[in-house]
């Protein structure tokens, strides 16, 4: 799925740059009425710095997303580590106490024996 969506937008950016790259005739005017300024560019001009601002702007948020995720999977990993520590450590216990419990049945069997 992924080859395919990445197949899919490279051609289509191939197809905007070709629509413009055939209409490099029209004009268009850019006009900024803040600080009273009008540009004048052909379509070709304003299409593919439409298409490299929406690639960018694109690329921008996949590495938020992507950093985003990363955070959130070192924190997954902390938690698994602390889950880890508790249960080795409650199985430690579990083997002392274990151990506890043979020496005292030892312990009752050698009286009971001796009496």
């Amino acid at each position: 799925m992924k080859y395919v969506l990445g197949t899919l937008s490279v051609f289509l950016l191939f197809a905007v740059v070709i629509m413009a790259w055939n209409n490099p005739s029209a004009v268009i005017a850019l006009s900024v009425p803040i600080i009273k300024l009008t540009i004048f560019t052909n379509s070709f001009v304003y299409v593919v710095g439409v298409l490299l601002l929406g690639c960018l702007s694109g690329l921008l948020f996949g590495i938020s997303f992507v950093l985003g995720q990363k955070e959130t999977i070192s924190a997954y990993k902390r938690q698994l580590e602390k889950l880890s520590v508790v249960k080795e450590t409650n199985q430690s216990r579990v083997e002392v106490l274990e151990a506890k419990i043979k020496t005292l049945e030892t312990a009752l069997q050698q009286s009971l024996d001796n009496n």
